[in-house]
């Protein structure tokens, strides 16, 4: 299921946005024209199913920071869901609004409605005190009722009961769908970055938003689909051995073993880089590189010329 549209309000520079996406968009514009802001969007969006819109919008600053013009009096989004590749009926329209209280940066849900765009209602809410899932008592979803901080959307999950109606079970599909919303930020892989650490073992099929656990989604992958192992004829006849990766035993690990088994010697680095290039002949990495040369006298000539 895909966005057909999505209505936007009051959220940062988003005043009054329709948005009817295509199966591959493309966002240009001027600084400062919202094209960050709606994928901000997406991520609350996103954060709303998921039960973190108040850590969200804390993260946030609170509501003035992401009000337009800091003077909005509500944020609201309204999705409207591509569902013609579903067999039955499937709530598809849902709408939020979310409302300053007072001059203070804290909220409530004001109003929260999702349907399947007919005669359906899934979701009903309006305020804290009036609240109803297709009918159903919030009693179904926890206790002491909706938080007026988190959609009642979030709340819905199987194991709430042992034998949900239909209509319950549509609404929590409804919520995966939109909780599987990602965002992908720039990869971060500086020295101290959480992909250069040593993989932890455990069980990842979802890249996170900002790409940190890669390296476990893909040994989860890896290792629980080996299909790809029978397939070896499918690749080209100049490659012989086609090369299988260890996740246990990276290079630096594998060269120690190599060492103590076949020289009987720990295996250590060595050689820095100031060493290294003392002791490099520049005939023999001249033959190697012919451009080299002209790199280097390029780069004398800089040098000369700015005056170092």
């Amino acid at each position: 299921m895909k966005i057909k549209q999505l209505d936007v309000k009051g959220f940062r520079s988003l005043k009054d946005v329709s948005w009817q996406p295509d199966d591959l968009n493309v966002v240009i514009g001027q600084n400062g024209t919202g094209k960050s802001n709606l994928l901000r969007m997406l991520e609350l969006i996103c954060a709303s199913a998921q039960g973190r819109l108040s850590k969200y919008i804390q993260a946030a600053g609170g509501m003035e920071p992401i009000l337009w013009d800091g003077i909005a009096p509500s944020i609201t989004f309204h999705l409207k869901m591509d569902n013609s590749f579903e067999t039955q009926n499937v709530p598809n329209d849902y709408e939020v609004e979310l409302a300053r209280l007072g001059a203070t940066s804290w909220y409530q849900v004001k109003r929260e409605i999702l349907t399947d765009g007919a005669s359906t209602n899934y979701i009903e809410r309006n305020g804290d005190d009036k609240a109803a899932l297709g009918g159903i008592n919030t009693a179904w979803v926890g206790s002491s009722g909706p938080s007026a901080q988190e959609t009642l959307l979030s709340l819905v999950t199987p194991s709430l009961t042992s034998k949900p109606p239909l209509q319950y079970m549509q609404t929590v599909w409804f919520r995966e769908k939109l909780a599987e919303i990602s965002v992908y930020h720039d990869l971060n892989v500086g020295q101290d970055s959480k992909i250069r650490q040593a993989p932890v073992a455990r069980f990842e099929k979802r890249v996170e938003p900002d790409g940190q656990n890669l390296v476990t989604v893909l040994h989860t992958l890896y290792t629980g689909d080996r299909e790809f192992e029978s397939n070896r004829e499918e690749f080209p006849a100049s490659v012989k051995n086609p090369e299988s990766v260890n996740f246990n035993e990276p290079p630096a690990r594998l060269l120690e073993r190599l060492y103590q088994k076949i020289l009987g010697k720990r295996y250590k680095k060595k050689v820095g880089g100031r060493k290294l290039f003392s002791n490099l002949d520049p005939e023999v990495a001249y033959q190697k590189c012919p451009r080299l040369r002209e790199m280097l006298d390029e780069m004398l000539k800089l040098a000369k010329e700015s005056g170092n």
